[in-house]
C-alpha cells in the first residue's frame, strides 16, 4: 500500500498540455524492453515494468559495485548548453550513494565530465539525501561550484567535457551503492536539451519581519514584481515582525502568504524543525496550527495554506524516513520549499511536480564587512538567476531581513533592489516570469 505521501507524488499519465515545456530528445524514454544500443557493466538485475502509470527499467547494482547503463549515441550529439536530464526512482537514499550522469567528447572517455544526485553518507540532517522521484538534471558550471557542486558538470577527467565547442560522443548514467549494500533504481528516461520554454522566477521571504514590509515591499512595487511570504503563525503582531493589517498589504499588492514555521519542543533544545517531533500527530499538529493562522486571519489566497517552507530546511529525521512528508500530506500540503542550494534551480516543464517536495534555492547570506565581498555576493546571486533562466531552469530566491547587515540573514535594501532590477530586465526581455510559489505549483502540477 502507498502511503500518504508516495499517492501525491506518484507519476501519473501526462493528461494536460505540456504548456510550459520543452521535452528534449531522448536517448532512451520509458522502455518496456532495453533499448537499442544501451549496453549494461557489473551484471546487474535488470527487468522492464510499469511503475505507478510509467514503464521504466529497473537496475539493482551488485553488492558494493557500480552498474554503468552506457546510453545509445551513434552520432555525436552537440549539447551546447550541458542539459541533461534523467528521471530516476532511487528506492532508498541508504542503500544508493550517488546516481551520476557521464558525458565525453570519446568513447574512451578521455575527456569526461559528471554530476548527478548524491547521498551523503551520513548527513546531520539529512536535506540532501533524496530517494523516491528525482529529476537529475545537470547544466554548466556557473562559477560556484563552492558551493552548489551537485548539479553542474565537474571535470572527471582531462580537460573535462567542452559542451560549448565539442559534440558529446558517449554518455551513461552511473548507479553507485553504499559500501555492502545493493542499489535499486528505476529509470524512466534520459534526455538531452529539456527545459522550460519559459522560466519563472519565484521570490520567497522568510520568518514575516517587519522590514520585509518596511524595505522591501517598496522595491518590490517599483519593479512589478511579488513574493511569497513563509509566516511563522505566533510571532505575528509581535515586536520586529509583521502586523497582519501589513500583511493584508502585501497580499493586496499581489503577494501571497504561505505556511512556515519554527516548530519547538524541549526534548530537543535548540531543533528548530520538524524533526524535533517523534510521530506523525504531532507534526501534523505544528502544520495545521500555522496553517489555521493563515485561514482564521484571512491571509489565504490562491490555496496558499498548502504550500509549506521547511524551518531549517529540514524535511526528514534521517534517510528513507516519511513522517514529515506524510504529516504534509495528510494536511493537504502540495509542495514545499527548501534551502538546499546544491541543487541548481528546479527545471520548469513536465517533471517539475516530482521536484516540488524539495525545492532548491539560490539563497543569499551576507557575505561580511570585507572590502568588496557584499559586492561580489551580490553579482554572483544575479549571475546564478541569470543562468539559470539562460538554461530554462526557474530559480527561487530567499531572503529574511532587510536592513544594514549585521549578521548573515540580512540584505542591505539598496542591494536587494540590485537583484531585483536584474530580474525585472529578465522579465522585460521576455526570458522569465514572476511567479508566486502557488502559481508555480499549480503550473508544474497541470504538466
Amino acid at each position: 500500500m502507498l502511503n500518504a505521501y508516495a499517492k501525491r507524488s506518484r507519476l501519473g499519465p501526462v493528461t494536460q498540455p505540456l504548456s510550459n515545456s520543452l521535452p528534449g530528445s531522448p536517448f532512451f524514454a520509458f522502455p518496456r524492453v532495453r533499448p537499442a544500443g544501451v549496453t549494461l557493466s557489473g551484471s546487474p538485475a535488470e527487468s522492464y515494468e510499469q511503475f505507478e502509470g510509467r514503464w521504466c527499467m529497473k537496475i539493482t547494482t551488485p553488492v558494493g559495485a557500480f552498474t554503468d547503463v552506457v546510453l545509445p549515441v551513434p552520432t555525436p550529439i552537440s549539447i551546447p548548453g550541458g542539459d541533461i536530464t534523467a528521471l530516476v526512482h532511487i528506492e532508498s537514499a541508504a542503500t544508493c550513494l550517488s546516481v551520476n550522469l557521464f558525458a565525453a567528447d570519446s568513447v574512451g572517455y578521455v575527456n569526461y565530465s559528471y554530476a548527478g544526485q548524491t547521498n551523503p553518507a551520513s548527513p546531520t540532517f539529512p536535506t540532501i539525501a533524496r530517494q523516491g522521484y528525482v529529476h537529475v538534471g545537470i547544466n554548466l558550471p556557473t562559477g560556484d561550484n563552492a558551493t552548489d557542486p551537485q548539479r553542474e558538470w565537474i571535470v572527471g577527467g582531462g580537460a573535462g567535457m567542452a559542451f560549448a565547442t565539442t559534440p558529446v560522443a558517449a554518455a551513461k548514467l552511473r548507479i553507485t551503492p553504499a559500501a555492502g549494500t545493493q542499489a535499486t533504481v528505476r529509470i524512466f528516461g534520459v534526455w538531452h536539451k529539456e527545459r522550460a520554454k519559459q522560466s519563472s522566477i519565484v521570490l520567497t521571504f522568510d520568518d514575516g519581519w517587519a522590514t520585509q514590509h518596511s524595505a522591501a515591499l517598496p522595491i518590490l512595487e517599483k519593479y512589478g514584481l511579488r513574493a511569497s511570504l513563509g509566516i511563522i503563525g505566533p510571532l505575528i503582531n509581535q515586536s520586529t515582525y509583521m502586523t497582519t493589517a501589513q500583511l493584508r498589504e502585501f497580499i493586496a499588492a499581489g503577494s501571497e502568504c504561505v505556511v512556515h514555521g519554527n516548530p519547538s519542543n524541549p526534548a530537543y533544545p535548540g531543533r528548530l524543525n520538524l524533526a524535533c517531533y517523534d510521530t506523525i500527530p504531532e507534526i501534523r499538529a505544528d502544520l495545521r496550527a500555522n496553517a489555521d493562522f493563515l485561514r482564521s486571519n484571512d491571509l489565504v489566497t490562491n490555496n496558499s495554506d498548502q504550500f509549506y517552507i521547511y524551518p531549517q530546511g529540514v524535511w526528514q529525521h534521517a534517510k528513507d524516513d516519511r513522517r514529515i512528508l506524510d504529516a504534509l500530506a495528510q494536511e493537504g500540503f502540495t509542495a514545499a520549499r527548501g534551502t538546499v542550494t546544491n541543487a541548481v534551480s528546479i527545471i520548469g516543464g513536465r517533471w517539475a511536480k516530482y521536484d516540488r517536495w524539495q525545492i532548491p534555492i539560490v539563497g543569499h547570506l551576507w557575505a561580511g564587512a570585507g572590502a568588496g565581498a557584499e559586492d561580489a555576493n551580490i553579482t554572483r546571486i544575479i549571475s546564478r538567476v541569470t543562468a539559470a533562466v539562460n538554461q530554462g531552469r526557474c530559480p527561487w530566491l530567499t531572503f529574511h531581513h532587510f536592513r544594514a547587515p549585521t549578521s548573515a540573514q540580512d540584505i542591505d535594501p539598496a542591494n536587494f533592489e540590485k537583484i531585483c532590477a536584474a530580474i525585472a530586465d529578465l522579465i522585460n526581455s521576455g526570458a522569465a516570469v514572476n511567479l508566486l510559489a502557488t502559481e508555480f505549483v499549480a503550473q508544474a502540477l497541470a504538466q
